[in-house]
């Protein structure tokens, strides 16, 4: 709020009330942070210990890996 003042704009909608973000929203955005973080930091310091394409590469196969973990860790019901 207070960039919106200091700037001069106008919100597009009006801003949740303080304390309307359920506590177990706040714990998932918290560790998706996190798990972006560590994956952000262990690729710039791959880059040093290794050939530049293989990083890529193994970045490159980023969003095959997250399907499967939302796949195992996310599902409802089971594999069977």
């Amino acid at each position: 709020t207070i960039a919106y003042r200091v700037l001069g704009l106008r919100a597009y909608k009006p801003l949740p009330a303080a304390g309307s973000v359920p506590a177990d929203a706040l714990r998932a955005l918290f560790v998706l942070c996190a798990v972006y973080t560590c994956g952000f930091s262990l690729t710039n310091a791959s880059f040093g210990a290794v050939n530049a394409s293989f990083v890529d590469t193994v970045k490159a196969g980023e969003p095959i890996t997250t399907v499967m973990l939302a796949l195992m860790f996310l599902s409802n019901e089971s594999a069977s």
